[in-house]
């Protein structure tokens, strides 16, 4: 069969005949296809019993000008056998081999087309839709593959066939973004969600959305979530940093690995929860579960099991913890605390780290290693300056003292540097020995009477409303005493 590259037979040679002018024994075609790639021996007549003659056919392809790629051994072979009814590629060129263009192979999804899961029971999750293109900081987020170049191709008649070249494309850049050293790879410079428009990757590590619903899903960043409205009932939001919600959370879990701000406060309906490394503030909380590695600030925390990691402080118009339980490890702040209708509300100041701390034997050694540490280092100290007033005048009189100069001086940079560690530890060790009177409850407006108070291994039960109070653990008993101008003063 001809060659399905073969648009136009061109270049035909016939009357190849065995020399014989009376009676030709053979007669053959040599044709050249359309892209001079490959020339097809066809026979046209040959006496039964006869053979071709390989020559005949050499030396028509030279006067035709054929001189690459001629298919010496298949052409005898072909004679020799005499099947003469099949069609022969006498000559074979070399096609051109085209360049390939670079791409981009990107590390993420680059479509909007969301993929929904399929639950256990085998309906579909419409919350799990995992619609956030995120990425870690120093993650890869695309590789260039360079353009591969082509190689000239050669026709049967010996000229080159020109290939065309593979095009280049540029590696994206954009915010918060790397190039590799040798230019084909970009990273993300931070955590953060992924913006790609015409030519950039843009890494934001704050991701925003309007609303948390049925449209977004569920959300889990790297960075920040910004949410300008609400947070609808049933859905959870997680982030690495901060969650920052503009409305309010109705029944939603929150995750954050630093802070949550909510504008305009919670309504958990008793299965809401916020869990936060860090602060938690919000206008009001309201029958939701609250656990922060730091602190609560809120308006009104009403029916709510809150755990803080240091304080829970109401402020504002209100300043009031209504029924629930609230704990905080070192002092709770509030205007008024329970209700007229004496609702029962719990609040405890849990003391576990402290009397780890206290009670732990090897504190008072541990500060005096790190105050004889410090003596230590700075006779060491006083020792090399003694050295350094010494060789000062005799600096530039020898080479060797000066560089027992410098070599004095960046010990003596060392030392210091040891000290000023030491003194930050023996610093934070104090601070964290706070005395027993400093975990306590202040209300600076009403303590309402069936109030419960839990300050370490001791309680107390609040029969009659009190006013003005704050109460604490003296290590026998809890006191209940009027407020000073200082606690009205505490920060947490």
């Amino acid at each position: 069969m001809v060659d399905n590259n073969l648009d136009k037979d061109i270049d035909t040679k016939t009357e190849n005949t065995q020399e014989s002018l009376d009676d030709p024994k053979y007669l053959f075609d040599l044709i050249v296809s359309a892209n001079k790639l490959k020339v097809y021996l066809r026979v046209k007549y040959c006496e039964k019993g006869t053979l071709i003659d390989p020559q005949d056919i050499f030396d028509r392809l030279k006067e035709m000008n054929v001189i690459f790629g001629i298919k010496e051994n298949d052409i005898i072979i072909y004679c020799k056998n005499g099947e003469y009814f099949k069609e022969l590629v006498a000559a074979e060129g070399l096609a051109p081999v085209h360049g390939t263009d670079a791409r981009l192979e990107y590390n993420f999804k680059i479509d909007d087309s969301v993929e929904f899961k399929e639950k256990e029971d085998g309906t579909v999750d419409f919350k799990n839709i995992d619609n956030i293109k995120s990425v870690t900081k120093d993650g890869l987020l695309c590789t260039l593959i360079p353009a591969i170049d082509g190689n000239l191709g050669k026709d049967v008649y010996g000229s080159d066939i020109p290939y065309s070249s593979g095009k280049d494309v540029a590696l994206p850049s954009g915010k918060n973004t790397y190039v590799s050293e040798d230019n084909l790879r970009l990273y993300a410079s931070v955590d953060g969600a992924i913006y790609i428009n015409a030519k950039n990757i843009d890494i934001n590590n704050v991701y925003t959305v309007k609303n948390v619903d049925q449209t977004t899903g569920n959300i889990d960043f790297v960075g920040s979530v910004v949410v300008q409205c609400d947070v609808k009932a049933g859905f959870c939001v997680k982030a690495k940093d901060d969650i920052v919600v503009k409305g309010m959370v109705e029944g939603a879990t929150l995750e954050a690995g630093r802070d949550i701000l909510i504008s305009n406060g919670m309504n958990g309906r008793d299965v809401g929860t916020l869990t936060a490394k860090g602060n938690v503030t919000s206008k009001y909380l309201e029958n939701a579960t609250i656990k922060v590695g730091k602190s609560v600030y809120s308006d009104a925390i009403i029916n709510c099991n809150v755990f803080a990691g240091e304080n829970i402080i109401l402020k504002g118009s209100r300043g009031a913890i209504i029924g629930g339980e609230c704990v905080a490890c070192e002092s709770i702040q509030a205007k008024n605390i329970g209700t007229k209708n004496n609702i029962q509300t719990k609040i405890e100041i849990d003391l576990e780290k402290y009397l780890e701390l206290h009670n732990h034997k090897q504190n008072q050694s541990l500060i005096t290693k790190i105050k004889v540490d410090i003596d230590a280092k700075q006779s060491e100290a006083d020792e090399i300056n003694d050295k350094l007033n010494y060789l000062a005048p005799f600096i530039k009189k020898s080479p060797a003292n000066e560089k027992i100069y410098k070599l004095l001086i960046l010990k003596k940079a060392e030392i210091n540097k040891e000290i000023n560690n030491l003194k930050t530890s023996l610093l934070e060790f104090d601070n964290n020995n706070k005395k027993i009177t400093d975990h306590k409850i202040v209300c600076s407006g009403i303590m309402y009477g069936n109030t419960r108070v839990v300050i370490g291994w001791l309680r107390y039960l609040v029969r009659e409303d009190l006013s003005y109070t704050k109460l604490y653990n003296d290590g026998s008993d809890i006191q209940v005493s009027p407020l000073l101008p200082s606690d009205l003063n505490t920060e947490a």
